[in-house]
């Protein structure tokens, strides 16, 4: 498992390169459950030999119990994650669409 836990929120940034802007706070746990699940179980590789023109220009922050948080970076475009040394095609921009 890439990811596991117990979450209550997850907040979405955009643009962090710039001004990290927060544009929502999931706190629905279905979809914070999709998007673990969404990450979990989309193809993986690693990502130590891969060379980007630019980084995830998202973020997506975990937060748990006791203020126990999980950065995990993604690319606005295809919705890919940059996560524990690996590049996951999980394409959380089909989750995270309709979320304004």
């Amino acid at each position: 498992m890439l990811m596991e836990g117990e979450f209550q929120s997850v907040q979405v940034y955009e643009d962090i390169h710039k001004s990290e802007k927060l544009k929502i706070t999931i706190r629905d746990k279905d979809i914070i459950e999709q998007i673990i699940n969404r990450m979990n179980s989309s193809k993986r590789e690693s990502a130590e030999r891969m060379v980007f023109e630019k980084g995830p220009e998202c973020l997506l922050i975990f937060q748990g119990q006791d203020e126990v948080t999980t950065k995990v970076p993604f690319f606005k475009s295809s919705g890919n994650v940059l996560y524990k040394g690996f590049f996951v095609d999980s394409n959380l921009h089909e989750i995270l669409k309709d979320l304004n």
